[in-house]
């Protein structure tokens, strides 16, 4: 029994330790700030928030030089949405605890009250490149002034956004937002990447706490813009069929020389035309044959004796003329061509017998 409780009485004395050690509040020191980083491209102006920093919109609003202020304004409502202050932070003032690299970092705060606000650049870019926007973040957030830890943190949330179409509007639904996150008293880096809708886009940062305590304050330092060029389009490749067995070649004759057709003129049959001057035909003159005619005895006047009329000499005969077929002759050119072919020479001869005789009977008649 006295082991048993000897036992006991360490034991709960150690249950006893880890309970109140798990129920105490633990305060996490601030992180010292990382080295940071080497940014390839970086498409913001003054990044690093070292090349100085200007009033912008009131007194309270001191933003560094190429950044821009956004907030969500007070809706009357006490301790909500109140106007941050914007300061830089300086490492000659503050020690450095807050700073990432180099002697500036970008703060904004409220006091009593919560905000909706950050800070925006708008850059210039490739035309649908990819870009990455990332930036360090630190938060403190406290209910009392203790600046090593936020005992009494009032839940601030912390995010990046990127516009793709280059707007300004912090409320615009293009802007593309990283996950919210808690994260108090270090470092962290928070990023997002997205793709460009034109040749400009819009970074932004946002602080949103929930509880209106005291200290409600981001640091923001080493912004990044990283874009990525799209690389050229190539054209989709084509579906190519298979190749189909191709027979062997067989060996096919040289073609001859063809002889070339030339279309040669011909030229036009010349027709006589006939004239329209009639040509001369020679017509025969017929001789003239005397009939014998008996005078009557009873009358004692003189009879008179006609002329011998001789065939005149040296006159060619005319030559036949083809007569059309199936048409009869006359019979004195039947006898013309019986002469001119030597077929009746006997019926010639005969025919200068009768007139020889005819004109001895006519001289005998001659008293």
């Amino acid at each position: 029994m006295r082991l048993n409780r000897t036992l006991k009485s360490p034991l709960s004395a150690i249950l006893l330790l880890l309970l109140v050690t798990a129920l105490t509040p633990q305060y996490t020191q601030a992180a010292p700030p990382p080295q940071g980083g080497i940014c390839q491209n970086n498409a913001l102006a003054n990044p690093d928030f070292e090349e100085g920093f200007s009033v912008l919109d009131r007194s309270e609003v001191v933003v560094a030089n190429g950044w821009n202020p956004w907030y969500k304004r007070n809706e009357n409502i006490p301790g909500v949405n109140y106007i941050p202050e914007y300061k830089p932070e300086d490492k000659n003032v503050s020690g450095g605890t807050r700073i990432h690299s180099g002697n500036f970092a970008q703060k904004y705060f409220t006091v009593f009250a919560t905000h909706t606000a950050g800070i925006l650049q708008a850059a210039t870019v490739p035309e649908n490149s990819l870009v990455t926007f990332s930036i360090w973040v630190q938060v403190w957030t406290n209910d009392d002034d203790n600046t090593d830890a936020s005992s009494k943190p009032g839940n601030y949330r912390i995010s990046v956004g990127v516009d793709p179409t280059g707007g300004t509007d912090w409320s615009s639904e293009n802007i593309q937002w990283s996950p919210r996150q808690i994260v108090y008293d270090r470092w962290v880096q928070l990023s997002i990447t997205t793709k460009a809708q034109g040749n400009r886009v819009t970074v932004y940062t946002q602080g949103t706490p929930e509880f209106p305590v005291k200290h409600n304050d981001s640091y923001w330092d080493d912004a990044c813009l990283s874009v990525e060029t799209p690389p050229t389009p190539t054209a989709a490749p084509t579906n190519t069929r298979a190749p189909t067995n191709t027979p062997a070649p067989t060996n096919t004759p040289a073609p001859t020389n063809s002889p070339t057709i030339t279309l040669t003129p011909v030229p036009p049959t010349v027709t006589s035309t006939p004239s329209t001057t009639p040509t001369e035909t020679r017509t025969p003159v017929p001789t003239a044959t005397p009939t014998l005619t008996q005078s009557p005895t009873s009358t004692n006047s003189p009879t008179t004796t006609p002329s011998i009329t001789p065939i005149p000499s040296g006159t060619p005969l005319p030559t036949s003329t083809p007569l059309p077929t199936g048409t009869a002759a006359p019979p004195l050119m039947q006898l013309g061509q019986a002469v001119s072919t030597g077929q009746a020479t006997g019926v010639l001869f005969a025919g200068l017998a009768v007139i020889v005789l005819a004109g001895m009977w006519l001289i005998n008649r001659q008293p």
